[in-house]
């Protein structure tokens, strides 16, 4: 599904994820799904805008064994996505909302949705260049996962 559903909402052709999905968007582009790690943050981002995603790391402490030395990582944040497409949010509330094609097979727009599926809480569909894909997910995977919105 490119969205949430509702109790009883009809399920048809135009609702799945298909082709449709990154339709006009460069060739090269992929859908990623990427889980924000305070799930409110996502209410606050719609479709259709640009967000760079931050992924932020703890400090961390080591000794070596034996009683040598000590190191101690500071926390880190880098950018692992860039001015990403938000193709659909989970946003809380009745918010979300995913590009959907329409039946005739001639475009689409963004279409409203219900976001009552707790496990998607938090989570945003980006369009990213296949180019990127390596570095958002091994940037995301055990980081504190937050974006910017750019538009």
């Amino acid at each position: 599904m490119a969205g949430p559903v509702q109790e009883g909402e009809a399920i048809t052709e135009v609702r799945l994820l298909g082709p449709g999905l990154l339709q006009g968007l460069p060739a090269g582009t992929v859908a990623v799904p990427v889980r924000l790690t305070d799930p409110a943050g996502s209410a606050l981002v719609r479709a259709g805008q640009r967000v760079d995603v931050l992924a932020s790391t703890a400090s961390t402490w080591s000794a070596e064994e034996g009683g040598g030395s000590s190191t101690l990582s500071p926390a880190t944040t880098r950018r692992a996505a860039r001015n990403a497409l938000v193709l659909s949010t989970s946003g809380q509330g009745n918010g979300a909302r995913a590009w959907e094609e329409d039946a005739g097979g001639t475009g689409g727009g963004w279409a409203a949705g219900s976001d009552d599926a707790a496990a998607l809480a938090g989570v945003l569909v980006l369009a990213v260049p296949e180019s990127e894909v390596t570095q958002l997910v091994g940037a995301v995977t055990g980081a504190q996962v937050s974006v910017v919105v750019l538009s």
